[in-house]
Parts: C-alpha cells; structure tokens; sequence
C-alpha cells in the first residue's frame, strides 16, 4: 500500500515537524507539498494554495490550477542531485497544504515506485485511519494538525487481460481483453443478445484466462402445411340384386386434406424443422361399387345388353360368342344368314320371306314381342327373340337346326 508523505518543495527533507504546516517565510517554515510513492497516481484537492515552482525554476502550475480543484499530473524535481518521480496532492506540481485541507488520491495504472527524497525520512508515525476507497475508485483524507506523516491510501489493482475463446454465431474467435465479467466483454465487442439468442455462461459470470464464451444465433418461427390426401382404392361388392355384367356406384371417391403444423428453429445458419401437431380438415373415402351376380332372362333386355357387350363386328357381319341354353347361336347364324342381320330371303322354299340374323318370318317374329321388319331391329334384339323362340319351340323352327350344335 503506497504512502502519502509530506515533503518540503526545495528537495531537502521537511523538518521533523509532527504534522506539514502552513507556509510562513517570515518564520522560516516553506510550504510543503504531500507525494505519493506511485508516480503514476493523481491526487487531487479541495484548498489550494500559492504555486510553487519546481527545482529548476519554472512554475510547475497548470494555468488552470488556480480555477478549482483538478487532477494533477506526475510531476519531477531534483532531491539531492538526482531526478524524482512523484504525484503530487493537488491540481499543481507543488502545493502548500495546511491543517484542515481535504485531499483525494485517483490511482492510476500499476507502477513501481520511485524513491522520493535524497535524505533521511522523519521516523513514521502509526497510521490514522483513512475513509474507505468511494466507487469512483478515490481515496479521501483530511491533513489535521495531530494526523502523522505518513497516511495510508488504497489501492485498487487494474484487472489482468485475459485470453477468451469468442464464438459467435458459430464462428470462433480468439480475444484478449480486461472486462471482468461476460456482459462487459459483449459490449466491449459491441454484441447484443437477441430475444432468442442463447449466451453461456450467463452475462454476470466473471471472466478468466482460458475462458470460453458461446453466442448462439437462434431464429424461432412456425410453418403450415395443408396437404392433400389420397382417395383409397375402389372397393366392389357382389349384389344379387343386379344382373349379371351390370354395375352400380354406390360412394363416389373423394380426396382428404390435413393440416400440419411446425416449428422450425435457425441455430447459426443451421435450419431444423419439428412437427408440433396435425390436424384432419376432411378424411378421403373410396369408391364402392356393386357388382351384380344375378343371371338375367335371357328373353329381357338386360341380357341383350349383357350379349350386345360381346358381340364383334367385321364388315356386315356379326359374331354374337354367346352359347346361352348350350346352343352355338354363331353356327346357327352362320347358316341362316352368314351372320349378316339385315339378310333378306325373299322367296324361301316353303312359306314366306323370312330376315335377318335368324330368318324370321314376320308372324313368327311377333309371336315373340318383335315389331316391325326383324331386319331393322338391332342384333342383339334379333338374338333376343331368337332365345324366346328357342324357350317356346326349341330348335324346331329353324331349318339349319344341325349347325347350332
């Protein structure tokens, strides 16, 4: 702990005197002024006195020392020929304090201590109590007439540069600086912490050599997504209740839609993306359809339709592929009329002209509910018949009954 010692401004040591009196050259008592073993510190004072001039000759005073109280800075002077180094208590080189005159000590920056006079120092006597170092980092004490000569003043060590491993946003750096905790090192490097930022360690954690400090750049927002779903694959039934070869759309197909919802997170550039939940706005439904199983008559029109679907066609000729009540109605046609529907036999052997697929004559083509010329009637409607005819009389009425076997 540095020492406040009054010395005499003339370089000789002050008399033995038990406190630094007032300056009076009638009696042969020179000002004194107080010096600090740190060359570094300034000290400042409330009561300033007359300037005094250094060892050389020229005032050491700033011109604005006589305005006020102000720091002073490190001044030198010659004691026993050789160069000093001091601080001295006030806003000049050298001042003359008396009793009752308030100083403060600012410390400065860590230094070694220079001696601070040629001769012998008065033996010290025991230290007075000194006011506690204020938060400005300064020192008071009050001269008084029974105070000793040497007044103890505090001292605060300035904080050690510290090496820091940075990483921000991913990116690691190497710094060196004297902030003491992580907050002062983030406004020394001018960062700021976002909302959603994350610092480790927190911000009032102090600061040590080897220290690793992380800020991550976090970005948190929500997404939407509606997607559609897929209708299910057509489901069939057998229905009884429709003939055979028929079918019959009972639920149309229809698509879904979902909503998903997720939160997607941005560490350092890095992009993740979580689903928080999903909710179904419409399910998909398939299609069902029936099928029917049961055998239509074969006189109705639902099995002419059924045989209308199997017919072929080459030119004016028709292949019907249908063997209903095990008869060959191909061959049958074959012979009657070379599978041509709108054949026409005029002038037959026996009876009247007869037409079409099956050689109907006119009465035999109205006994079974045909109207009109059988010639003009659709080929599926001439099968018809001929099956209603074959139901009531058998292969009896066609003359080419050999060929439908």
């Amino acid at each position: 702990m540095p020492f406040i010692r009054p010395e005499s401004t003339d370089g000789v040591p002050a008399r033995p005197a038990p406190f630094c009196r007032t300056a009076d050259p009638a009696a042969g008592r020179p000002p004194c002024a107080l010096s600090v073993q740190t060359p570094e510190d300034t000290v400042t004072t409330s009561d300033h006195q007359a300037d005094q001039p250094d060892d050389a000759g020229t005032p050491a005073v700033p011109d604005a020392a006589a305005t006020g109280s102000t720091s002073a800075p490190v001044t030198r002077s010659r004691a026993g020929g050789r160069r000093v180094r001091r601080a001295v208590v006030a806003a000049v080189a050298v001042l003359a304090v008396g009793g009752g005159t308030a100083i403060a000590v600012t410390h400065g920056a860590p230094a070694a201590a220079d001696a601070l006079s040629a001769g012998p120092s008065p033996a010290a006597a025991p230290s007075a109590a000194v006011p506690p170092v204020t938060p400005a980092g300064t020192s008071g004490a009050v001269l008084d007439a029974g105070a000793p000569r040497e007044i103890p003043v505090a001292r605060q060590a300035a904080a050690p540069a510290s090496t820091v491993t940075l990483v921000v946003g991913g990116r690691r750096s190497t710094v060196h600086s004297a902030a003491s905790t992580v907050a002062a090192l983030l406004r020394e490097r001018h960062l700021t912490v976002g909302r959603q930022d994350v610092l480790t360690p927190s911000a009032p954690t102090a600061l040590h050599d080897g220290a690793t400090v992380t800020l991550r750049r976090v970005e948190i927002s929500s997404m939407v997504r509606r997607v559609t779903l897929a209708a299910p694959a057509t489901r069939t039934v057998q229905d009884a209740a429709l003939d055979r070869g028929t079918t019959k759309v009972v639920r149309k197909a229809a698509t879904g839609q979902v909503t998903i919802r997720y939160r997607v997170t941005v560490v350092d550039g890095v992009r993740t993306v979580r689903e928080l939940g999903r909710r179904t706005d419409a399910r998909p439904v398939g299609s069902i359809v029936h099928v029917g199983t049961r055998v239509p008559d074969p006189g109705s029109e639902a099995a002419a339709k059924q045989a209308a679907a199997r017919f072929t066609y080459d030119g004016i000729q028709v292949l019907t592929h249908d063997t209903t009540f095990g008869v060959n109605w191909d061959g049958l046609a074959m012979c009657e009329s070379t599978h041509n529907p709108r054949a026409v036999n005029a002038y037959p052997s026996a009876g009247l002209p007869t037409y079409g697929l099956f050689q109907f004559d006119i009465p035999t083509w109205e006994s079974v509910g045909g109207s009109g010329n059988p010639m003009d009637a659709s080929p599926s409607e001439q099968l018809m018949r001929a099956k209603l005819l074959y139901q009531q009389r058998g292969l009896e009425p066609w003359a080419c009954a050999y060929a439908a076997h």
